[in-house]
Order: structure tokens, then C-alpha cells, then sequence
């Protein structure tokens, strides 16, 4: 639940910083990270796949408009993840 609770507030997680604020190991959260998808109550997409999306650097449509426009990233990016509350996620937190 409390993970869930903190993927509702914060669109952009890496698993280092999630297990660090859980006091959980980087193996056992993403296990539960699997199993949450897994059951139907989080979508994962990686940065990749979500920067393509957006055509210009400040569309204010999301967290992310902002670092669109940064291309010192690299390959740093290939472990920052989105995980999005399902519907069925979301009424879990209610």
C-alpha cells in the first residue's frame, strides 16, 4: 500500500531512490513493483518511451516537459522508470 501511495505523488522513480525511502532492498521492490503490475494496479514505462511522446521541450502537459529539452542525459535514462496508478490502483488508496 505504501508503495502505491508513493507512486501516486511522484511520477518519476528510480528503483535505488524507492528502495532507500521503503528500507527495502532493490530485489524485494521490484518484486513488488512486478506483482503490483502483475495484479492490474500500475503501468511501467520507461523514459524512453514516454520523452518520445512529447514534442516540444515545456508542453506543461507532465512532470517530465521540463527535461525534453535536456540531452545530457544519455544512458543515465535507462534507469528511470514511470509508474502510472492503474484505476484499479487508484481505488486501492481510497
Amino acid at each position: 500500500m505504501k508503495v502505491l501511495s508513493i507512486l501516486s505523488k511522484r511520477t518519476i522513480n528510480t528503483i535505488t531512490s524507492l528502495s532507500e525511502e521503503l528500507g527495502i532492498t532493490k530485489r524485494f521492490l521490484k518484486q513488488i513493483l512486478e506483482n503490483l503490475e502483475r495484479m492490474g494496479f500500475i503501468i511501467k514505462s520507461d523514459f524512453r518511451s514516454i520523452r518520445s511522446s512529447h514534442n516540444t521541450s515545456k508542453c506543461g502537459s507532465c512532470n517530465i516537459s521540463c527535461l525534453n529539452s535536456n540531452k545530457n542525459f544519455g544512458n543515465k535514462l535507462s534507469n528511470i522508470y514511470f509508474w502510472e496508478l492503474t484505476e484499479m490502483g487508484k481505488q486501492i488508496l481510497k
